[in-house]
């Protein structure tokens, strides 16, 4: 570690980068805190970490004669620098980071890779230039409120420690004031430890005490005032500490309000023991090993410990720890009135309801237009998926529409189909039979008909019903069951349809499908349907009297039924 200190002593006026570590550190006056705290370490990692996400400060490999491995690029592209710059200070500055873009167009390139590179070391120094500028106008935004709503008090007591002679431990006693009346006073802080004096010079403690710092100090001076008036001091009670945050922020959540405030209480905890342990140095006797405690300020020792941690914590905020804490948590960076920090502190928070009502209505008139936008997108977009579902579904029934018609046609063209085999089967099997009851007939002539009620039956008369001697007081004479199939020019099969004698058009044998049923009916037209179902199944069936292989000429069949009921009646039969 000591070599290590030593090294950085001997290159902190050489060398940029090593100034800036020592800066952080505080190893150019280790009496004092250093002057680049947590919140600017922060800042430096969050920028490095923005450049290496773009592909800068990458290793590369180590030239001969160097006996490490990897080293470290010492220069950036300059367009990463400018890409990175209005990322981390956009909403910090006024002007969005503008002024520090022409400042980094405008400085000299590496001398080794030419003007689109710029070295390291020179550009972090330029972004830590413009924090400090931009945390100095947050800090003086919070000096205004602390003071603002701080409550003065007065030291009624002085701290005091422990001794060998029996004097117990004890804090600050504080008396609360005026504070309109005390405005001239000067300030002091709760404890005179606190108070900046010189210590007792240890070794290397001057080491740094020649140099002269490029950056700005955080820790600002005590308030010096009327010297007859006795000093006072300034903090926030844990009331006043959450008014300010919901003044700098009114949307913040009450439980990160009062985690700030534990935050700022512990500060000042740490901050006053590590002030004791400067003043009280704990050492042990050479040859007991026996503990003592020496004041660095006075020189005196002393067996008692002087003091313990648990007795100097207090609820109250002082100013050092109120501004730390704060710029910590970036609870001005996450305010509302962010963009309007470039206003003078006493124009802008005795005004801040009415800022914030002006910001919140031009936020709710940019959301209105936003979602009217959003509302006008959405709409175009659901008309156009309305308009798609409607010529997907008129496709559809333009589909189901075609189809049924298509199904209908097919069904037409089936039914028209075995409409016109029916009518040729009809025909033909007609035509077949009119041939054979035409060459039966001739045969019958030659042979004698055997059927009852003809001239070639035993009985010699014509017994079959339907003739004039059946209907008693007709006066006329009916056809044959057989005549009126034959004048039409039908064949039997035909003229057998629904058990009538008609001639119906169709065949026989279609005709008797629905004699069947009635077989039971005992009526007269019953009875010739099922005669004629015989007498066609004699026909069909090729054989006997009316075959046609005993018939060699065509007669005209239906002439010769005539001459027959004119010669014979049906009451010769009985």
């Amino acid at each position: 570690m000591a070599q290590f200190v030593a090294a950085l002593n001997y290159h902190y006026s050489s060398h940029k980068r090593v100034e800036l570590f020592c800066h952080q550190m505080g190893l150019d006056d280790t009496a004092e805190m250093p002057e680049l705290d947590l919140r600017d370490t922060t800042f430096l990692i969050e920028v490095l970490r923005r450049l290496k996400k773009r592909g800068e400060l990458k290793p590369e490999p180590a030239p001969k004669g160097v006996t490490t491995s990897l080293v470290f690029r010492n220069t950036v592209s300059r367009s990463a620098v400018m890409a990175v710059a209005p990322e981390v200070f956009g909403t910090w500055i006024e002007d969005g980071g503008q002024d520090l873009l022409l400042k980094l167009k405008a400085m000299p390139g590496d001398r080794n890779k030419g003007n689109k590179y710029l070295d390291i070391d020179t550009a972090m120094e330029v972004f830590i230039d413009l924090w400090c500028a931009v945390r100095i106008t947050w800090e003086d935004h919070l000096h205004y409120l602390f003071h603002n709503k701080a409550s003065t008090y007065t030291v009624l007591s002085n701290e005091q420690f422990a001794n060998d002679h029996g004097l117990f431990e004890r804090d600050s006693v504080l008396v609360n004031v005026n504070k309109n009346s005390s405005t001239d006073c000067s300030r002091r802080p709760i404890r005179m430890c606190q108070k900046q004096e010189a210590v007792v010079a240890v070794a290397g403690a001057d080491a740094g005490a020649d140099r002269s710092s490029s950056h700005k100090s955080h820790v600002r001076p005590m308030q010096v005032g009327n010297p007859s008036k006795e000093p006072v001091v300034d903090v926030l009670t844990r009331d006043d500490f959450i008014d300010v945050m919901q003044m700098i922020n009114p949307y913040q959540d009450p439980e990160l309000v009062k985690t700030v405030y534990d935050e700022a209480v512990q500060w000042c905890h740490d901050s006053v023991i590590q002030t004791l342990e400067q003043i009280w140095v704990r050492m042990e006797e050479e040859i007991t090993g026996k503990a003592f405690y020496l004041n660095k300020k006075t020189g005196k020792t002393q067996w008692t410990c002087p003091y313990h941690s648990k007795t100097f914590r207090s609820g109250d905020i002082e100013e050092e720890a109120f501004l730390a804490i704060l710029m910590q948590s970036d609870v001005l960076a996450k305010s509302p009135f962010l963009d309007l920090v470039h206003l003078a502190p006493k124009d802008l928070w005795p005004n801040s309801d009415m800022f914030l009502k002006q910001k919140e209505a031009r936020i709710l008139k940019e959301k209105a237009k936003e979602q009217a936008k959003f509302d006008a997108i959405k709409q175009a977009r659901w008309a156009v998926l309305q308009e798609a579902e409607d010529a997907r579904l008129a496709l559809e029934e333009a589909e189901e529409e075609r189809l049924r018609l298509l199904l209908e046609e097919e069904e037409a063209k089936k039914k028209k189909s075995k409409k016109k085999k029916k009518k040729g089967d009809s025909k033909a099997g007609g035509s077949s039979r009119k041939a054979s009851t035409a060459t039966t007939g001739t045969k019958d002539r030659e042979g004698g008909d055997s059927r009852p009620g003809t001239a070639g039956s035993a009985l010699g008369t014509d017994s079959r019903p339907g003739t004039a001697d059946d209907m008693p007081g007709s006066g006329r004479t009916s056809p044959t069951p057989f005549a009126g199939t034959l004048a039409g020019g039908e064949s039997l099969e035909e003229g057998n349809d629904g058990g009538g004698g008609g001639g119906g058009g169709e065949s026989l044998e279609e005709g008797n499908d629905d004699d069947d049923d009635d077989d039971d009916g005992g009526s007269p037209s019953g009875g010739m349907a099922g005669f004629g179902f015989g007498f066609g199944e004699a026909l069909t069936g090729g054989g006997g009297m009316f075959s046609k292989d005993r018939s060699e000429s065509k007669i005209d069949y239906q002439q010769e039924l005539k001459d027959d009921a004119k010669d014979h009646s049906f009451s010769d039969v009985f």
